[in-house]
């Protein structure tokens, strides 16, 4: 009975229990604040690169009067320009892809029935026909888009479509819940525009 005295008297003993309960608190109180600011650090990214790839979009389309080299050029500076204060994933890079169309339509695949509703185009294959699809330029094929071939911001009012991806790291390393080599989140945007319809003076 007299050895069970020390013990009574520790448990009954409350000091220290606030260091205790917060050792047990901090870690989660920690994820929480950092991955809230990681989520706001990646939202930011993405509002500015959609911005950005939108306002190179309006700027290429505008100036038809320099080539097209020149126009990508500054297409893909003025992205990298505004993307320059977000962390990249060591390793990758900001990719912008322009992909130049007569028109709207053409941009898109060409219709077709999706007969065994697998959600894609199934060829001519063995004794099977091919799902049929509605030939927009006559060639005989189903054509996923119809771009125009050797050309990237095109010409005199051509449709254009910006796509660009941008893997954007981090702020905080131990947020890598995508596995190994995960290290950050890879950011979309696009925009399609029709570039002016003459050659500005």
């Amino acid at each position: 009975m007299i050895a069970l005295l020390p013990l009574r008297r520790l448990a009954a003993d409350l000091r220290g229990i606030s260091a205790v309960e917060f050792a047990m608190l901090a870690p989660v109180l920690i994820l929480l604040i950092c991955g809230t600011i990681d989520l706001g650090y990646i939202y930011v990214a993405q509002s500015s690169l959609t911005g950005a790839v939108a306002a190179a979009a309006r700027a290429s389309s505008a100036t038809q009067e320099s080539s097209q080299a020149d126009r990508n050029a500054a297409m893909q500076t003025a992205i990298a320009r505004t993307m320059n204060r977000f962390l990249l994933v060591p390793g990758q890079h900001l990719n912008v892809v322009a992909t130049a169309y007569r028109n709207f339509s053409e941009t898109r695949p060409e219709d077709y029935t999706d007969t065994n509703g697998n959600g894609k185009y199934d060829g001519p294959s063995g004794s099977f026909v091919g799902e049929p699809y509605t030939d927009r330029n006559g060639n005989g094929v189903w054509d996923p888009a119809l771009p125009i071939a050797n050309s990237t911001v095109g010409a005199e009012g051509d449709v254009v479509t910006y796509t660009a991806t941008f893997p954007v790291q981090h702020l905080f390393g131990f947020l890598n819940l995508g596995g190994p080599g995960a290290r950050g989140v890879t950011l979309r945007a696009a925009s399609v525009v029709r570039n002016e319809p003459v050659k500005t003076q």
